[in-house]
C-alpha cells in the first residue's frame, strides 16, 4: 500500500473515532474516556507519564466543553472529576487532582453558561496559602473546589469557593472568592469581617480578610460547608491538637462550630453557633 495512502487512512480512524465521540456525549462516551485515563493514571508510577496522561485528561474533557450545551452535562459517573454548579446556574467549576512523589497536582476548569470555559493547572507541593493576597492564574495556589455560592457586593455577582487541599501533615481548607476580570479568573476580595483582639490598640478590632484558610491535621476531618437556608458559610472551630515543648504542632475540631454570614455584601463571623445533621464536607 501506498505508504501516503496509508497515513491518511491512519489520521481518518483517529480523527472520525473523536467525531463519533463528540456526536454522541449526551450518551456518555465522554465518560468512558476520562475514565479510562484515569485508570492508567492510578496504575501509572513514574511522575512523568501521569503528567502526560492528566494532559490527556484535558483534551477529552476540553472538547467535551467545547460543544453545544455542554454546561448541562452530568458529570455523576466521572470518577475522578468533581463538578459543581452555581445556585444562579452562571458558572461550573470541574476540579481534580493527581498525586506525584512529594507533590500534587491541581486542576480546574471554570466553565460559564454561555459555554466559555478557563482552565488552570498547579503542581504544589507543601507551599501554604495567603489570606491577604490576591492570586491570579499565574499564580493560583491549586485546590479543589466542592462547592460554589453566589453572592452579590452592591450590582456585582461574586461568587464564593469551598476548597481543599491535602498536604502531608496538616491539610488546609479554604474559603476564597471567585471574580471574573476581562474573563480570567481572580481569587480573594475584601469580604469575610471578623473582630480580632489587638496587641497594638489592647481590644477588639474589626478585621476584614480577602479569604479565610482553615490548618488542620490530616489524620482529622474538618467540616466545611454551606447552610442554604440560614445563607452562612459553616465549619468547625479548630484547637490545639498536639502541643510540643510549648508550642502547638497540630490543630483539631473542637466539636463547636463558628459561621460566616452573609450581610448586606459581607460575609460576618459568628461564634459557636449550633448546628444540626452537620456532614463532614
Amino acid at each position: 500500500m501506498n505508504f501516503r495512502i496509508l497515513i491518511l487512512l491512519i489520521n481518518f480512524a483517529f480523527w472520525g473515532n473523536n467525531i463519533i465521540c463528540a456526536q454522541i456525549a449526551d450518551n456518555k462516551c465522554y465518560v468512558e474516556k476520562i475514565n479510562t485515563l484515569f485508570e492508567k493514571i492510578i496504575k501509572e508510577e513514574n511522575d512523568k507519564n501521569r503528567i502526560t496522561l492528566n494532559d490527556s485528561v484535558y483534551a477529552v474533557l476540553e472538547g467535551v466543553l467545547r460543544q453545544n450545551n455542554s454546561f448541562a452535562l452530568p458529570f455523576d459517573s466521572v470518577r475522578y472529576i468533581g463538578k459543581v454548579v452555581a445556585a444562579d446556574y452562571a458558572v461550573a467549576v470541574y476540579s481534580w487532582m493527581v498525586p506525584l512523589k512529594g507533590q500534587t497536582i491541581y486542576n480546574v476548569v471554570f466553565q460559564k453558561s454561555d459555554g466559555y470555559f478557563f482552565s488552570m493547572k498547579k503542581i504544589s507541593s507543601t507551599e501554604g496559602v495567603v489570606e491577604q493576597q490576591l492570586y491570579y492564574t499565574d499564580n493560583w495556589y491549586g485546590a479543589l473546589y466542592y462547592d460554589i455560592i453566589p453572592f452579590k457586593v452592591d450590582k456585582q455577582t461574586l461568587y464564593v469557593l469551598l476548597g481543599l487541599r491535602n498536604r502531608q501533615v496538616a491539610n488546609q481548607k479554604v474559603i476564597d472568592v471567585l471574580n471574573f476580570y476581562d474573563l480570567e479568573p481572580i481569587f480573594g476580595f475584601p469580604v469575610f469581617e471578623k473582630k480580632e483582639y489587638s496587641e497594638r490598640y489592647r481590644k477588639n478590632i474589626k478585621v476584614t480578610r480577602g479569604r479565610v484558610v482553615f490548618e488542620f491535621d490530616s489524620r482529622v476531618a474538618m467540616y466545611l460547608g454551606y447552610n442554604a437556608d440560614k445563607k452562612q458559610l459553616e465549619f468547625d472551630n479548630l484547637s490545639p491538637m498536639e502541643i510540643e515543648e510549648g508550642k502547638v504542632v497540630s490543630y483539631g475540631p473542637d466539636f463547636s462550630v463558628n459561621a460566616y454570614r452573609l450581610k448586606s455584601g459581607k460575609w460576618i463571623f459568628v461564634d459557636d453557633i449550633k448546628v444540626q445533621n452537620k456532614a463532614t464536607k
